[in-house]
């Protein structure tokens, strides 16, 4: 019986009972930025990923203040914004973008 729960939770994705296994998440590196509407869907990582800080977020996106203000990207979309942004950033040896 056990291993057909485990088999429909792997199928439905339905893991709220194990958290030991997967924690909820929140964005990490919006410090200072409460403006933001959270995400509306359930957002998981694994245990193991949620103790690892991500990298200092430097670059200063710029996005029109209403967007924030009227809810148009969620905490979660920004901060994917912001991380993809920084590594379009970087140089690559041959001289092209990350």
């Amino acid at each position: 019986m056990e291993i057909q729960r485990e088999q429909d939770e792997e199928a439905t994705g339905d893991h709220e009972n194990d958290s030991s296994t997967f924690a909820d998440y929140t964005p990490k590196a919006l410090d200072g930025i409460s403006a933001l509407m959270k995400h509306p869907d359930p957002v998981i990582e694994t245990s193991t990923l949620s103790g690892i800080d991500l990298p200092k977020a430097t670059f200063k996106l710029r996005l029109p203040f209403q967007t924030l203000l009227e809810g148009r990207i969620t905490s979660l979309q920004y901060e994917t914004i912001l991380y993809a942004c920084q590594q379009h950033e970087q140089i690559l040896p041959e001289g092209s973008r990350c």
